[in-house]
């Protein structure tokens, strides 16, 4: 038994398979699929950005009421700012490809509104600086990465 006898009754065993102990997929009817919907509603991304700057928040008021100096909570809501407010600009950038009824420019509009999200987080991180009175980058991060790790606690909660 060579190498080309296991290829062949590979293929042979590949061409005669039928599927048989899978059941076959009949279609949905509309009503079917109207019953899926209602059981299962369409998450909002801008609930999820909502609920995102909300997390942001509460940190940003907790480590203030810990007692740490105010700069410190302002650089952590600046880490919070870095990460809703491109959010916000990506989904209203999706509403308009979202009514586009071709395929291809949906997701390439959805990559471009990606992109532009990135690129404005990047900026805005680059500007920390500048745009906070001595920055503590620590706690910037700290607001950057709770708030961008909430969209999980988003997609359980409003499931």
């Amino acid at each position: 038994m060579g190498p080309d006898s296991l290829v062949r009754e590979k293929q042979q065993k590949t061409e005669t398979w039928d599927g048989s102990d899978e059941l076959p997929v009949a279609p949905w009817t509309r009503e079917q699929v109207l019953d899926f919907r209602a059981k299962h509603p369409e998450l909002s991304m801008w609930r999820v950005v909502f609920i995102q700057g909300g997390v942001g928040l509460a940190l940003c008021v907790l480590v203030w009421g810990l007692g740490q100096p105010m700069q410190n909570a302002l650089s952590c809501a600046y880490g919070v700012f870095c990460v809703v407010f491109p959010g916000l600009v990506f989904v209203r950038g999706l509403r308009r490809v979202r009514a586009l009824s071709n395929v291809q420019w949906s997701v390439g509009g959805f990559f471009l509104w990606e992109f532009v999200k990135v690129l404005l987080t990047i900026a805005m991180l680059a500007l920390a600086p500048k745009v906070v009175e001595d920055l503590s980058w620590a706690w910037m991060i700290l607001g950057l990465i709770v708030t961008l790790k909430s969209y999980w606690l988003a997609w359980f909660w409003l499931k």
